[in-house]
């Protein structure tokens, strides 16, 4: 049993790390707004990555050459070799004030958070997906930006490896939705860089490797 408990002890040690730099990281990001006179009430949902998001907003599901299902949002740090899991466990933050509309947890989807936001004073829904079945907040909870949500879960598979799914509409939607024509989903990526430095949005998005 020895070597397993040395095992769990060193896997947390190796995510409190990751926690320490992701705070360092933010710090250091708003240490740069202020100096910028650049302050946001905005955060970004997850840390930089070496890798870009292998489907961006309405990418077609490889799974759907038909074209009759549509990538909602955008894959964040989504890394794919050697065996996808390079992310796995990094941490998730609301990316604005809001409200915990939904949870849910399946196979298919692992974890998922709706929050609702606001973007120009109207309501605005956002999912967080892909996460660890453990979550850190409970529907109706008031969140502020930068509030951490859960972690990266185990998601490798015939799509791809370990992200967060990252996708916003602007009605209220059940966390398990992806081919709702009804829904009016929108592209993340414009919304985040109306509250965020843009820098610091290509950054996460690691534009300059596409």
């Amino acid at each position: 049993m020895q070597p397993m408990q040395g095992e769990a002890r060193s896997h947390m040690d190796k995510d409190t790390i990751r926690d320490l730099e992701q705070i360092k990281a933010a710090v250091s990001r708003i240490e740069a707004r202020i100096g910028a006179e650049e302050l946001t009430t905005w955060e970004m949902p997850v840390g930089t990555s070496e890798y870009p998001p292998a489907m961006w907003y309405c990418a077609q599901y490889h799974t759907y050459p038909s074209g009759a299902n549509r990538h909602t949002g955008i894959d964040l740090n989504l890394d794919l070799a050697p065996w996808g899991d390079v992310d796995r466990h990094q941490p998730i933050y609301a990316i604005a004030d809001g409200v915990v509309h939904e949870i849910g947890y399946s196979a298919g989807w692992l974890g998922v958070v709706v929050i609702r936001h606001e973007h120009e004073g109207q309501p605005l829904w956002a999912r967080y997906a892909h996460l660890e079945k453990s979550v850190a907040v409970e529907v109706g909870e008031h969140v502020l930006p930068g509030r951490y949500i859960g972690r990266i879960g185990n998601y490798v598979s015939g799509r791809g490896g370990d992200h967060l799914h990252f996708d916003m509409a602007l009605d209220p939607f059940g966390w398990a939705y992806y081919r709702t024509s009804w829904v009016r989903w929108i592209d993340p990526v414009p919304v985040l860089k109306a509250h965020l430095p843009e820098d610091e949005v290509d950054a996460m998005l690691r534009k300059g490797d596409q």
